[in-house]
Formats: C-alpha cells, sequence, structure tokens
C-alpha cells in the first residue's frame, strides 16, 4: 500500500484525461472540486476528498457498464491491484 499524499487536484486531472466529453455534469463538478481544493489549507484535505467522493458516488451510482467509470475508480482510489480485481470480477 503506498501511503504518499496524494494532490487531489493532479488524481483530479488524470480522471478528466479518461471520462468522455460528453460527461458534461460530471467534468464540471470535479473541474470545481480541484479548483476547491487548490486553495485548500493541508488540513482541509480530507474534507474535499470526502467531497469529491460523494460527486463521484452521487454521479456514478453503481452502474460501472463503462471502462472509463473503471478507470475512474482505479484512479481515486490509487489502489490499482484492488480496483483491477474487482472490475475483473464484474465484467
Amino acid at each position: 500500500m503506498n501511503n504518499k499524499m496524494r494532490w487531489l487536484p493532479d488524481v483530479i486531472e488524470q480522471m478528466l484525461a479518461v471520462i468522455p466529453v460528453d460527461q458534461v455534469e460530471l467534468r464540471q463538478r470535479l473541474e470545481w472540486h480541484a479548483k476547491d481544493a487548490s486553495f485548500k489549507a493541508p488540513e482541509q484535505m480530507t474534507a474535499c476528498w470526502n467531497s469529491t467522493a460523494n460527486t463521484l458516488n452521487g454521479l456514478l451510482g453503481t452502474d460501472m457498464s463503462q471502462e472509463w467509470q473503471w478507470d475512474i475508480q482505479v484512479i481515486f482510489s490509487g489502489e490499482d491491484d484492488i480496483a483491477k480485481e474487482l472490475h475483473g470480477k464484474h465484467s
């Protein structure tokens, strides 16, 4: 497990690279979260991560039928092996 702190705006940038352009609301909300997090103090980062997770859960729900949705899970979780294993079980 990687215990290195990840910078949320960078993680969101990685997610935006795989999200289709027709997912306008999701992209706009994530862009807002990236901008918001970039102005927060380090002690507020947990709240930013939680808020971003809530956005992802609210807009994606449990429908993980598209490859890009799984890619987002891998990027956001930072746990490539676990996410890939879950993906294999749901394919």
